[in-house]
């Protein structure tokens, strides 16, 4: 089998959800505010280089977590086939005991996998404070077996450091906790829609985990997760296991989630070119200029 290189953190069934009539999404990055609203396709957005590609000590390559993702995403793809349009019929979709484990799971390894969640965890520089750290116990632990200068050099060295970053990071979504999935699995099971002019967005990091104030444990009653699966429909996890429901959301109410995944996201984007305008308003984008 071929290594697939290209990697998305957000999966190219799930974008391709929220894209335009012509299937290209509007999109706002963050980091290039300059550059305004630009328009591209599934396949080009969201993705990265071998992102959870683990390289071994003798140079080879393990991608069996893109090869697990895959597999979780073409589960989920036929999922939300089912799930949309029971949604925008206003009921509340029939789930098997399988399929409702399959949605936890989902929302639950695509919040976690994104890089803007490790970045927050584990900033470049926490990370490189972390190994030096390391090797300064290493080195009281065992005395007799000094670090060599040369050893050093490489531990110091920015490719280095960022290797085993990626490293650290592949290694940690490869050992998924069974105590945090079990925290969400015992949430309650929510859907909600938007009226049909108005769309959620999706963003680099589009599971948005809302809190009150001082209160940010998942396993609290009031912590939601939110993950929009189309532009008009979002799952919700929320409140316990024995309630459940379906809601039509307040257009005030579609903004804020908007809002939260674009605060959230390095990049977001959209089927319609005039909301994701109008949100990167808030975020550095120049407003149109009227010829």
């Amino acid at each position: 089998m071929n290594e697939p290189k290209r990697h998305h953190s957000v999966p190219e069934m799930l974008q391709r959800r929220f894209a335009d009539g012509r299937g290209r999404l509007w999109f706002f990055d963050k980091d290039r505010p300059e550059l305004g609203i630009r328009d591209t396709s599934a396949s080009s957005l969201f993705v990265r280089n071998r992102q959870y590609t683990l390289k071994q000590s003798d140079g080879s390559r393990d991608w069996s977590l893109e090869t697990l993702y895959s597999e979780l995403e073409g589960e989920m793809h036929v999922l939300i086939d089912k799930v949309v349009p029971a949604i925008m019929r206003s009921e509340y979709p029939g789930l098997a005991p399988l399929e409702r484990e399959l949605l936890y799971r989902y929302i639950y390894e695509q919040w976690r996998r994104v890089p803007e969640v490790y970045d927050k965890l584990i900033s470049d520089e926490a990370f490189a404070t972390m190994h030096q750290a390391t090797v300064a116990e290493y080195e009281k632990k065992y005395p007799h077996r000094p670090v060599t200068e040369e050893q050093r050099n490489r531990f110091a060295d920015p490719g280095y450091l960022k290797a085993e970053r990626q490293r650290a990071r592949v290694l940690s979504l490869s050992r998924p906790s069974s105590t945090a999935l079990a925290v969400a699995e015992k949430k309650g099971l929510y859907f909600v829609r938007t009226a049909p002019n108005r769309s959620f967005l999706i963003g680099s990091a589009p599971v948005v985990k809302l809190t009150p104030p001082g209160r940010s444990d998942l396993s609290m009653p009031d912590v939601e997760l939110w993950l929009a699966i189309h532009p008009n429909v979002a799952i919700v996890l929320a409140g316990d296991q024995s309630k459940a429901g379906m809601m039509s959301l307040p257009a005030g109410y579609v903004r804020y989630i908007n809002h939260a995944i674009a605060k959230q996201s390095e990049v977001f984007a959209g089927r319609d070119k005039a909301l994701v305008a109008s949100v990167a308003r808030n975020f550095g984008c120049p407003p149109r200029i009227p010829f």
